[in-house]
C-alpha cells in the first residue's frame, strides 16, 4: 500500500499519479509493466516513485482496491437509485458501463478488475448489522421482498450480485457487445434468477 507520503500529497499530483498507475496496468500484466514507464510518465523522479510507494506491486495493490471500492459503490448507488426494482438498478449501471468511452478511466478500471488475477472484488466485509452499508442493503432486499433476513446471508447476496455484475461487464468487454446485447444478456440473467428455469 502507499506510503503516508503519496497521501500527503496535492490531490492533483495524487490523481496524476493515480492515472499513471491506471494506464500502465489496465492493458498489461504487472509483471510487463516498469517503474520507468510511470517515471516517465508522470515525471517524477524514481526516488519519489520509491518514497510513494514500497514497491510496484503495492502501486498495483493500491490502484485495485481503490478501483473496487468505486465499482462497489456505484453498483450500490445504482440499486439504491432503483429502490424497489433491484434489477433495473443492476441493468442501468450496465448500460452506464457499456456507453463508456474505452478510453475513460472508468473503462480502464473495469477492463483492469476482470483481469484474472483480481479478486478483490470478492473480498467480504464485517456482516454486523451495525454497518451502515449493510443496513441499508437489508433494507434494500427489503424493499424488493427478498426474503432475506440476516446480515451474513445478504452479504453473501450482495458479493453474488457483484460476480453477476462482474461476469456481465467482463462478457460485455470481451464480446465487445453494445449496450442492447449486453442488457439482453442480463435480462435472462435476472429473469432465471426471480422466475426460475422451469
Amino acid at each position: 500500500m502507499p506510503k503516508r507520503t503519496f497521501y500527503n500529497l496535492p490531490e492533483e499530483k495524487r490523481q496524476m499519479i493515480e492515472a499513471a498507475l491506471l494506464n500502465s496496468f489496465y492493458n498489461q500484466h504487472i509483471s510487463q509493466v516498469k517503474v520507468a514507464q510511470i517515471v516517465e510518465e508522470t515525471k517524477i523522479s524514481r526516488a519519489a516513485f520509491y518514497k510513494y510507494f514500497p514497491t510496484l506491486e503495492d502501486a498495483h495493490q493500491y490502484m485495485i482496491d481503490k478501483i473496487a471500492k468505486t465499482i462497489h459503490r456505484d453498483i450500490f448507488h445504482y440499486i439504491e437509485e432503483n429502490k424497489c426494482e433491484f434489477f433495473n438498478g443492476i441493468a442501468h449501471y450496465l448500460r452506464y458501463c457499456s456507453e463508456l468511452s474505452h478510453d475513460s478511466d472508468y473503462w480502464k478500471g473495469i477492463k483492469l478488475l476482470i483481469k484474472g488475477e483480481n479478486t478483490i472484488l470478492y473480498r467480504r466485509m464485517e456482516t454486523t448489522e451495525e454497518n451502515r452499508m449493510v443496513r441499508e442493503w437489508l433494507e434494500l432486499l427489503r424493499l424488493n421482498n427478498f426474503k432475506i433476513q440476516k446480515a451474513e446471508e445478504a452479504i453473501g447476496f450482495l458479493y453474488f450480485v457483484m460476480e453477476l455484475v462482474v461476469d456481465s461487464l467482463a462478457s460485455l468487454i470481451v464480446n465487445d457487445w453494445a449496450t442492447e446485447e449486453i442488457l439482453k444478456d442480463f435480462s435472462y440473467k435476472s429473469n432465471w434468477l426471480l422466475k426460475g428455469i422451469k
